[in-house]
């Protein structure tokens, strides 16, 4: 099944100090990721964090053909293509249509 896989990121600040990480990690292979029924089309899989309320870090995965229907965000996000093409543009405005492949 060809698909395209976003992964919604967090960043940390330009020169922000860390601390020594609590050993908290998870490993989770690929056909283990949980995912979640979104409601509008895509599905999601939590890494940190609530995708409904405020700051988080998921993957969305859109079925190949997807088409969202157009919409805005409140707060700015970051996406990596991992597979598949998508295209953004800003509503209204089809000359700002930008391919975004992996």
């Amino acid at each position: 099944m060809n698909r395209i896989i976003t992964l919604i990121i967090a960043a940390t600040l330009p020169g922000a100090a860390l601390a020594e990480p609590a050993d908290t990690s998870t490993r989770t292979p690929v056909d283990q990721i949980e995912w979640l029924d979104t409601g509008f089309g895509p599905s999601a899989a939590p890494v940190s964090g609530d995708f409904t309320a405020g700051a988080h870090i998921t993957f969305i995965r859109f079925a190949a053909g997807m088409k969202t229907p157009v919409h805005t965000h409140e707060h700015d996000y970051s996406g990596i293509v991992l597979t598949g093409t998508t295209r953004h543009y800003s509503p209204g405005k089809p000359e700002t249509e930008t391919l975004l492949p992996p």
